[in-house]
């Protein structure tokens, strides 16, 4: 004779598995899980488990194709966090180093300077005209403005070498209230690119000029069209400062220095300024504004890892 299991006895079975089962996974899951902190650093070849927070000392090394990391030369890298503030950290906030030990290696910078004259000057021109209409302050700064790039073409400055940079229409409200309008403000600037540096002077005084007591002179800038020579004497400037360290350093301390496993190269561009002559003081009503282009200062960086054989 079969006897039948009541309903609610079925019940509780069912939940008395399920609270059971629930519990065996949260075991398996705290157990897997590693304790906050500490991260195991897999063996060579292997990646790295658990999460590396900012500023955490470097516990775990994994490895990963060179061509992964911009660069880096050979076949294979090694990766492993450090702090921004340890010597020899780079800028991301890694150091490349060796997967048996963050040390492991020579790591070294070389720096090359290079200075070159500049040949192209930036003029930035702008007319600001305030009328009680919006047309009477755009007829105004549109005819000061056509003066002045006409002055600009005029000397010699081709068309591309133009640029309207800003344009703005704005109103001017009520200085005591500040609710009602009172006049509209027009603002136009443009850029020219001044590739004869001899003529700066005498266009900035023709230009000023033309566009009468509207100009607004937005200031002056000078650079190199083409930097890349400089960049490239710098570069072999850096690389044989670097190569230089590195066999010092190998030598210095009895090893052999190896290929390099990664390199790094930094740039920068420095404006030196430029001597002001006395000659350039000397004040009248026909003086031309001085304007003395200087030089600026390439600088190549190049960081490097060497493995030690």
């Amino acid at each position: 004779m079969v006897r039948s299991v009541p309903r609610f006895t079925s019940a509780f079975m069912v939940v008395t598995v399920t609270v059971g089962l629930m519990s065996l996974l949260v075991c398996r899951s705290e157990a897997a899980t590693p304790t906050p902190g500490a991260i195991d650093a897999p063996a060579v070849g292997k990646p790295a488990t658990g999460m590396i927070e900012p500023g955490q000392q470097g516990s775990a090394i994994f490895t990963a194709p060179v061509s992964e990391f911009p660069g880096a030369l050979g076949s294979a890298a090694a990766i492993s966090y450090r702090p921004y503030t340890d010597l020899g950290s780079f800028s991301s906030g890694f150091t490349l180093a060796a997967a048996d030990s963050q040390f492991s290696g020579i790591q070294v910078s070389g720096m090359g300077k290079v200075v070159g004259v500049h040949d192209i000057a930036m003029l930035n021109l702008g007319v600001e005209s305030s009328r009680d209409t919006v047309e009477g302050a755009r007829a105004d700064a549109a005819a000061a403005m056509d003066k002045m790039i006409a002055v600009l073409r005029n000397r010699g400055v081709a068309e591309r070498d133009i640029q309207t940079r800003y344009f703005n229409i704005y109103p001017r409200y009520d200085q005591q209230f500040g609710r009602d309008i009172v006049g509209y403000t027009v603002s136009n600037q443009v850029s020219a690119k001044i590739r004869n540096l001899t003529t700066v002077g005498s266009l900035i005084d023709e230009t000023t000029k033309a566009g009468g007591n509207l100009t607004r002179f937005q200031g002056i800038s000078f650079t190199i069209e083409n930097t890349k020579p400089l960049e490239e004497r710098a570069r072999a400037a850096a690389a044989a400062d670097l190569m230089a360290k590195a066999n010092q350093m190998a030598t210095l301390t009895g090893v052999q220095l190896g290929r390099p496993t990664a390199i790094i190269e930094g740039f920068g561009a420095t404006p030196v300024p430029a001597p002001y002559y006395e000659k350039a003081m000397a004040m009248s009503s026909d003086a031309i504004t001085p304007v003395l282009a200087g030089e600026m200062e390439v600088v190549i960086t190049l960081r490097a890892v060497f493995a030690i054989q």
